[in-house]
């Protein structure tokens, strides 16, 4: 200790060195206690999700036809008339 701290010194050495543990400890222990708190809420989150897992693929085939459908028509919008060469906005909606 003579080493690294003066004689006169030695306490006020000593009194850093406990503060510095007891921070690291305090540190360590809230690290412990976060990971907990999120594994926690990460498996009730799981278990929110398989409880309405029904609720959210309900209607899914419909609502993927209605996409499939709106999808087509914007592509048909947007595809050049054979006989303009120029965008059909009107004839989407058709």
């Amino acid at each position: 200790m003579n080493r690294v701290a003066e004689p006169k010194k030695r306490s006020r050495f000593i009194a850093e060195a406990v503060r510095q543990k007891i921070e690291q400890k305090e540190k360590e222990e809230m690290e412990k206690l976060l990971v907990e708190g999120y594994q926690a809420a990460a498996k009730e989150s799981l278990a929110t999700t398989e409880e309405f897992e029904i609720a959210d693929l309900e209607g899914w085939d419909d609502y993927q036809k209605r996409n499939r459908k709106a999808a087509q028509k914007f592509k048909n919008k947007n595809r050049p008339d054979p006989d303009t060469g120029q965008a059909s906005t009107h004839q989407a909606y058709r």
